[in-house]
């Protein structure tokens, strides 16, 4: 099967006039999710830090003592969050009414009306605990997480960055292949941004690709499955022109 290099004139929003930057391929293939992995990996980091130091002075500095516990409550979302209040009175003589989140089985297990252990910070006395050694548990779990979420992170960094090389390689190395458009693939969410869509094709030896995401109503109006596009081909998955812009600077071919 031959098929002839595409003829038709791309609207302007398809005709890059210079090559596209790999930081703006690496964002196009995903790479704002990476960015974001690594953000929240940062944030829990930097949470689960504060939280063992807190640790460390619920472990040097903490006053034991026996609280009044008055109260129950469940918050239901997603899933259920459990509260106690505490009464308790200070070494210095002060009283303190303090809500705390505890775990479910803590919950069901303690009566209201029972005098329960706690130790809390003097100098920041609603800083306590009512199971002692929450503290560095909750740390240690946010520690864990952080490293999950980076190591995430930089695994998919580097799928990406091979992809974008790849992206790269094709559009400066590449030959130019027709290719038929077979669909336009649609988005079923709008999350994180306006819905987008996809072009598929294949290759007159039957190879397929599938373009980075474009605005939805620009590909549906522009495209139609049996229209011919232009391809870039390398060593790996070929690329649509459009997507990686020109071979040279200021060149359309």
């Amino acid at each position: 099967m031959q098929w002839q290099i595409a003829r038709m004139t791309l609207p302007d929003r398809y005709r890059r006039r210079t090559p596209r930057s790999r930081a703006g391929l690496f964002l196009a293939t995903g790479g704002w999710f990476v960015l974001l992995l690594a953000a929240v990996a940062v944030a829990v980091g930097m949470l689960s830090r504060e939280k063992l130091e807190l640790a460390r002075r619920m472990e040097t500095e903490a006053v034991q003592s026996t609280a009044l516990l008055t109260s129950h409550r469940v918050v239901r979302n997603k899933s259920r969050t459990y509260y106690v209040t505490f009464v308790f009175r200070t070494a210095h003589g002060e009283l303190y009414q303090i809500e705390h989140r505890v775990s479910k089985g803590y919950y069901q297990t303690r009566e209201v009306g029972s005098q329960q252990p706690i130790r809390y910070l003097p100098d920041a006395p609603s800083r306590l605990e009512a199971t002692f050694g929450e503290t560095r548990r909750d740390g240690r779990s946010a520690l864990v997480f952080s490293a999950a979420m980076g190591l995430g992170a930089s695994v998919w960094f580097g799928v990406l960055a091979r992809k974008v090389r790849g992206a790269d390689r094709a559009r400066r190395f590449g030959a130019r292949q027709p290719a038929r458009v077979t669909a336009v693939l649609k988005s079923k969410s709008r999350w994180p941004f306006p819905r987008s869509a996809w072009l598929q094709w294949e290759e007159a030896d039957g190879r397929r690709g599938r373009s980075l995401g474009w605005p939805q109503d620009d590909l549906l109006q522009d495209f139609a499955p049996g229209d011919t596009i232009t391809v870039l081909r390398h060593d790996g998955p070929s690329w649509w022109e459009a997507d990686v812009g020109p071979r040279e600077m200021g060149s359309i071919r």
